[in-house]
């Protein structure tokens, strides 16, 4: 690196409120500088960039034991949200990426101390049960359905805290501080005296031992680098595993949620800061605190102080400094960066990416060059359902895409009846497939092993009166051999008919003809599998006895399977249990299934899906050779 220019940018950042700067190149420090009265030994306070070295490192240390996962509900972890109809749906994801729809403890960009109410005593840190995590627990209210839009809350990240502590319990590390004590910050060379988090403080709530992790921290700046190389390192610290790579990397890198957010990390994933690499993520708090990772220029680098300079509102502009005076002067003072970039795309021309992202028209193209491989399309005209899926790429399609309302994979079907329980009296019907408007699709998040893509609209009515019958969200996450398929169903058509409501849901699967080759078969957590007979849309001779979760499997040409696995489903539908769906008749003998709920039907009689509030659903598609099937 260019120690001129390196001087150049140190020199900058001390007239503008720094007190201390690290920066560390290829295990190296390049440039170490502290204001008078600071040194090495000196903490400095994290503000927000706790968040990630706190809150995001004790979640990847939880997620390597296997205690905890972004996608468990959050409400697994915390009781009194288990009936709650919004923070049910809260998961681990959405309250670490600031998509959980909880209101923030902020209010007028007033100071902390001029705040009333709940969000006043917040901050006052006062004992339970006026402490901030019961506080954020029963008080702060949910503004938005989760994960449909990104808004900054520490009373969320509170409670990512709450659920990492409670995944604890049995744990001989029961409390996050004493966890990042033991299995980070000694193994990892981080003398006691030299970071403190939590805010000195450990309410007990429900028998947790809790500690911020919203702010509180005090860290020097090596103690924060540190933390940074071993992210960098993705949780090896010279030889010694201590986090696994994949939960490092699932915390730090944007997590497919709205925003560029990780799990208390921020990411460079869709480019928001243009003098950084993509893979660059950073953990920063108010004055500009910040630990900034780069793992392809090997590069860390901490800055403590006060804040550089006002250019605006948060939180678009809070960046703004942090960019002119610390990203862009670091990257121009690495002189191999011109060498590095050329040999980077020499590797790029000789390897090929597992997976790859490619935009044709209104249709998104996600190809796999795995064993085997595999390509999926997405349809924006046919509201964003898979309306192909090739085993191998360049195989035949074997999703059924004709143009009937129940095409693709991973359509919706709805329906709400004049009578309930009653067939062809219809107010409202419709599927995705023939009935979406206005789809917006957007790729998330697109890594050589990952790739989130997001559908988002409204779909419309069959039948008089032609409205929107609801808004909806699906976002689809390509793993090399798999995709998730995460939905959000809001119903609109009460206010064109009210009371009306979805009396029923199917999420639905139908192939090509001659694409299935053999007996589709169900089981579930405590059966064999059995198989599924075919029957009509009314499901009357499903097999007995088996109950969510659970697993469908389609067999298809080619030597390959399908294997649908039911993650997370709504109330009323794992009521239901399931309907098995051949539709014969209506859809020309092509086969398919689907995961649906029918309120009137016989025996369904306590199945409901309100109208007041999102329906939500899971599940998991996962390519199986046919000779691995149970």
């Amino acid at each position: 690196m260019s120690s001129e220019k390196l001087a150049t940018m140190r020199d900058d950042l001390a007239a503008r409120k720094t007190t201390g700067l690290l920066v560390v190149r290829n295990d190296k420090i390049v440039c170490e500088w502290y204001a008078p009265g600071q040194s090495a030994k000196s903490k400095h306070g994290t503000a927000s960039m706790a968040k990630a070295i706190v809150g995001g490192v004790s979640l990847a240390v939880a997620m390597s034991d296997g205690r905890i996962s972004l996608d468990d509900p959050a409400a697994k972890f915390v009781p009194p949200w288990r009936n709650d109809p919004q923070k049910s749906r809260i998961t681990v994801r959405q309250l670490g990426s600031h998509t959980s729809g909880i209101e923030d403890a902020e209010a007028d960009k007033l100071p902390h101390e001029k705040l009333t109410g709940w969000k006043g005593d917040f901050w006052k840190r006062l004992p339970p049960p006026r402490d901030p995590f019961t506080i954020a627990r029963d008080e702060a209210p949910v503004l938005f359905a989760p994960g449909t839009k990104m808004a900054y809350s520490n009373p969320g990240i509170a409670m990512l805290t709450y659920t990492v502590t409670a995944s604890l319990r049995d744990s001989p590390h029961n409390d996050i501080r004493t966890l990042l004590r033991e299995r980070v910050m000694r193994p990892i060379g981080v003398p006691d005296e030299e970071w403190s988090v939590g805010y000195g403080q450990t309410p007990v709530v429900d028998g947790l031992p809790l500690v911020g992790s919203w702010g509180g921290g005090s860290y020097t700046a090596r103690a924060a680098a540190s933390v940074g190389r071993l992210t960098l390192r993705e949780g090896d610290w010279d030889g010694r595993r201590l986090i696994s790579a994949d939960a490092v990397r699932q915390v730090t890198r944007d997590v497919g949620t709205p925003g560029n957010c990780g799990i208390g990390w921020w990411s460079n994933n869709d480019g928001s800061y243009p003098e950084l690499p993509k893979d660059a993520f950073c953990g920063t708090g108010a004055g500009h605190q910040i630990v900034l990772v780069v793992p392809s220029l090997n590069l860390i680098a901490v800055r403590n102080g006060d804040t550089i300079a006002t250019v605006g509102g948060e939180p678009n502009a809070y960046h703004v400094p942090l960019r002119q005076y610390l990203f862009g002067p670091l990257v121009k003072a690495i002189e191999d960066r011109g060498q590095r970039t050329e040999s980077g795309r020499q590797r790029a021309q000789d390897t090929r990416p597992l997976l790859s992202a490619n935009r044709d028209g209104d249709k998104i193209v996600i190809t796999s060059s795995a064993g085997p491989t595999w390509k999926a399309v997405i349809d924006g005209k046919h509201g964003g359902v898979i309306t192909e899926l090739h085993i191998p790429a360049g195989g035949d399609n074997l999703a059924s895409d004709d143009g009937n309302r129940f095409e693709g994979l991973c359509n919706l079907v709805y329906v709400d009846f004049k009578e309930t329980g009653k067939d062809g009296a219809y107010v409202a019907k419709g599927s995705l497939y023939y009935f979406s408007t206005g789809v917006k699709l957007s790729v998330l998040e697109e890594r050589a092993d990952r790739i989130v893509v997001e559908a988002m609209g409204r779909a419309g009515n069959q039948v008089e009166p032609k409205a929107d019958v609801l808004r909806y969200l699906q976002r689809y996450t390509f793993l090399a051999d798999r995709l998730i398929c995460d939905g959000q169903v809001e119903w609109l058509f009460d206010k064109v008919t009210p009371g009306s409501r979805p009396e029923l849901i199917q999420l639905n699967n139908v192939f090509a003809p001659g694409a299935v080759a053999g007996e589709m078969r169900v089981w579930d957590n405590d059966t064999s599998p059995v198989a599924l007979p075919q029957t009509n849309s009314k499901g009357g001779n499903y097999p007995k006895g088996i109950d969510y979760p659970l697993t469908v499997e389609v067999p298809l040409r080619g030597g390959h399977a399908l294997q649908f696995h039911s993650l997370q489903m709504p109330e009323s539908l794992t009521q239901a249990r399931f309907f098995w769906n051949e539709y014969p008749r209506q859809i020309e003998n092509k086969r398919g299934f689907a995961f649906k709920a029918w309120e009137g039907w016989p025996g369904n009689q306590n199945v409901s899906f309100p109208n007041d509030q999102p329906i939500s659903y899971r599940y998991e598609v996962v390519i199986v050779p046919q000779e691995k099937t149970p």
